[in-house]
């Protein structure tokens, strides 16, 4: 809640209040605040970084500096918490957001400083999670293995001082004996099950002060070995310590702190410099899965009071929550895959026009010309790309956010299919636009030059969606072992779906119960079928005035079928099954030669959903 705003209704009794927040509430202290804020934001991210280098955090770190790390997450948290409390448009006072372009600015460095915060601590927290849940699941065995390390030195140690071991130049000392077969009896008798983990690392520490001073003994100050053997002996007492201050409580204070419930409505505004984030580095998809996990932390807050009176609602309502965030998730990462089209947009036009096929033979002095290194390079670079962006989605494991349980491949695969069908889609329904034959409609005898040049713009068309349509389906193959999906199978399936789902469109015009898109067999609420383009208005052109019968089309499909119709009309062509085209009567000869008007090769290219020959 916004107070200022709250408190600003003059018919509202917060005088008082009203008065009071308004001396707080000046640009002076606004800018303090945010710089404040900023300056921790910045000293935040230069600890996380630290943490977070490759090598640098290890279980033995985690035992030696659990506070610092604790700290760190803590202050983390809340300058995070902070700038996305604050960080609105809505809530910051129009007079300072006015007051200067750098103020805005600022607002937005915020924002970016605020993302680049939260993908870094979800990281931290989620392998201080992890490495801290391995602890407590091997505590156990770690204690006992120190503990009987400790013990059997002990024993070693008594033993030595009997003076009757081999090759042990040493007089027998009884005290030290007996005071060795002591500490080892002190230290059998400790249990990890001790009530209190302080009472337990003081008994520890107490043998290893006892340890430090047995030290000064002139049998033991004198004796490099002994000494070497003490010292490892006590590092298995500090080793048992550390593990001692493993406690479940360490993993509650660190659900405690890495808590994002207050970000539920916050989130969605910025979603847009998460995405304009992982544009920018590709990297940052590795940062994904920490993020969404602790996303799953805002599952917590509508649970709790439902939770408490052991209500029946208490499923539904997690179903619901979690089902809201798997769709946020969703959107998150929707941009991938429209990045790594954006990308394949750039591979489509090398393999179409700069990368020139292969022969299956040809002489050695063409190797240099045929090899096109430059593009070959570039062509590499690209697909790089392409598997830096799907590399940290691909890492990702299952991860139950929620009651649900979310596979962040399936998404990323339903992501892509997503954005296949709305590039054929802007392909199709773009490209696919016919001139007009209006004033020649009702005529058989069409002059050789008007009908020549409408048969020319028309094929011209029709392979120039072929060599589009054509450079995705390489393209998608190309890609589809650096993505881990099988590329060509998505190909097919989608484009068959796209194709069945705009000829049951078209039909519509010719029932009597027609099937809306909500009720189409081939719609997927998942993955749907861009409707809204298919079934838009056709794009202006002007080049081309559009034929006055292509508005009763609904889709491409229609528009193809009525130009292809005009092609082949069988007053003015004749079908050839021995050349599979079709020529037309108004042509010489020599003409028809050349000047095929269309054949079924050029039509199976576009309009065959699997891109293969059939019979």
């Amino acid at each position: 809640v916004n107070l200022a705003q709250e408190w600003a209704d003059p018919h509202r009794p917060y005088r008082a209040a009203r008065l009071a927040i308004a001396n707080v509430l000046t640009p002076h202290q606004i800018q303090k605040h945010s710089e404040q804020n900023t300056t921790a934001i910045h000293q935040a991210i230069k600890q996380l970084d630290h943490f977070l280098t490759e090598g640098q955090l290890t279980e033995q770190l985690l035992l030696d500096h659990m506070r610092a790390l604790l700290d760190c997450c803590r202050h983390a948290n809340a300058a995070l918490r902070w700038r996305l409390l604050h960080g609105e448009q809505s809530d910051i006072p129009e007079f300072f957001l006015n007051k200067s372009t750098k103020n805005k600015q600022m607002h937005l460095a915020s924002g970016i400083d605020a993302i680049s915060l939260l993908l870094k601590t979800s990281q931290l927290e989620y392998k201080l999670k992890d490495m801290l849940q391995k602890l407590l699941d091997t505590k156990s065995e770690k204690w006992s293995f120190c503990k009987s390390q400790v013990i059997e030195r002990m024993h070693e140690l008594s033993d030595y001082f009997t003076g009757e071991k081999a090759l042990a130049r040493v007089r027998r000392d009884d005290n030290l004996m007996k005071w060795f077969t002591q500490l080892a009896n002190e230290t059998e008798s400790l249990s990890e099950n001790e009530g209190h983990a302080t009472v337990m690392g003081r008994k520890i520490h107490i043998l290893i002060d006892a340890l430090q001073e047995v030290e000064q003994f002139e049998q033991v100050d004198t004796n490099l070995q002994m000494k070497s053997f003490l010292a490892d002996t006590r590092e298995f007492l500090s080793q048992m310590v550390r593990i001692t201050n493993v406690q479940q409580s360490v993993m509650t204070i660190l659900e405690t702190i890495s808590d994002l419930s207050y970000a539920w409505a916050i989130l969605p505004n910025f979603l847009h410099l998460l995405h304009d984030r992982i544009r920018a580095e590709p990297a940052t998809t590795v940062l994904l899965r920490a993020t969404f996990l602790k996303l799953a932390s805002i599952l917590d807050l509508p649970l709790v009071r439902i939770s408490q009176c052991d209500s029946p609602d208490a499923v539904s309502v997690a179903e619901y929550y979690s089902s809201q965030l798997v769709l946020f998730v969703r959107k998150v990462l929707d941009v991938i895959p429209i990045s790594v089209f954006r990308v394949l947009e750039n591979i489509v036009e090398i393999q179409t026009h700069k990368l020139a096929q292969l022969p299956v033979k040809f002489e050695t002095i063409y190797l240099k010309q045929y090899a096109q290194l430059q593009e070959r390079y570039a062509l590499a670079k690209l697909t790089n790309q392409v598997s830096v962006f799907t590399e940290g989605v691909l890492a990702m494991e299952k991860t139950l956010l929620g009651v649900v349980r979310v596979e962040p491949r399936r998404i990323l695969h339903d992501g892509l299919r997503k954005e296949l069908l709305r590039q054929l889609a802007i392909a199709m329904h773009t490209t696919l636009i016919f001139p007009s034959l209006d004033e020649h409609d009702d005529s058989v005898c069409i002059e050789k030059k008007i009908l020549v040049q409408y048969q020319h713009r028309v094929l011209t068309i029709l392979d120039t969606l072929a060599a589009r349509v054509g450079g995705y389906r390489r393209s998608v193959e190309y890609v589809q072992d650096y993505i881990d999906m099988a590329g060509l199978k998505m190909w097919q399936e989608e484009t068959g779906r796209l194709i069945n789902y705009v000829v049951e469109q078209e039909a519509n015009k010719f029932l009597r119960r027609k099937i809306f898109d909500e009720h189409s067999s081939f719609q997927s609420a998942v993955i749907p079928i861009p409707s809204t383009i298919i079934l838009g208005p056709i794009p202006s052109n002007p080049n081309n005035k559009t034929k006055k019968k292509q508005n009763h089309n609904l889709t491409f499909m229609g528009r193809t079928l009525q130009a292809l119709s005009e092609l082949t009309s069988p007053q003015r062509t004749i079908y050839s099954p021995n050349d599979c085209a079709w020529f037309c009567y108004e042509l010489s000869t020599d003409d028809q030669k050349k000047k095929k008007t269309i054949t079924t090769t050029t039509i199976s290219k576009i309009m065959w959903p699997r891109n293969i020959n059939h019979r």
